[in-house]
């Protein structure tokens, strides 16, 4: 792919700014149309088809001129939710304040106990900024109920100077007051 063709991918995806964006950018040549895909967030609105029409370079008269086209795919709240209770978790990580840990998870619930037990040991010597990045990748569901989603992930847990942690999990989430909360984690991972 040319230079002109990915910075214009680029800025097409940064223009959309933040949920999750996939571009697909084709050359409209026969023979030389290799599909490449680019990943970012979006907040426009799910499922959404972007299609512009990309004039050639003017080094190349005769080229044909390409088409950028994007899906907006929606994420389910609860895996949202979900995102989001981790996130705090990372935060929390490194401050011990149970306050960090925002309404994210189910009070009283399993894991929120297991976190406050953690709270004063955490505070006694906190490692402070910057908190844990906890990504997820492989998302998927084991099991639903009208109340309850258990999602099993890939989770990495990464950190300046510190070795990335990786484990699959089983996460519990629990529609609690109209929100999507975590209630248990599972260490699914082999071995």
């Amino acid at each position: 792919m040319s230079a002109w063709r990915a910075l214009l991918a680029g800025l097409l995806v940064v223009g959309l700014g933040g949920a999750l964006v996939l571009v697909v950018v084709r050359d409209s040549r026969p023979g030389e149309a290799i599909p490449t895909l680019v990943t970012t967030s979006s907040t426009i609105a799910p499922d959404t088809t972007v299609a512009v029409t990309v004039a050639a370079p003017p080094s190349t008269t005769d080229a044909p001129s390409s088409v950028v086209t994007s899906t907006v795919a929606s994420v389910p709240p609860v895996v949202v939710a979900m995102q989001d209770a981790l996130t705090a978790w990372g935060e929390f990580a490194v401050t011990g304040r149970m306050r960090d840990l925002g309404d994210g998870f189910v009070v009283g619930g399993p894991q929120r106990r297991l976190l406050r037990a953690e709270s004063a040991t955490i505070l006694e010597d906190p490692l402070g900024p910057p908190p844990y990045v906890v990504t997820t990748d492989n998302i998927f569901t084991v099991s639903v109920t009208p109340t309850d989603v258990v999602l099993r992930a890939e989770i990495q847990w990464a950190r300046e100077g510190e070795e990335t942690q990786r484990f699959v999990w089983d996460i519990q989430m629990q529609l609690n007051e109209g929100l999507w909360r975590l209630l248990t984690v599972e260490d699914v991972a082999p071995g």
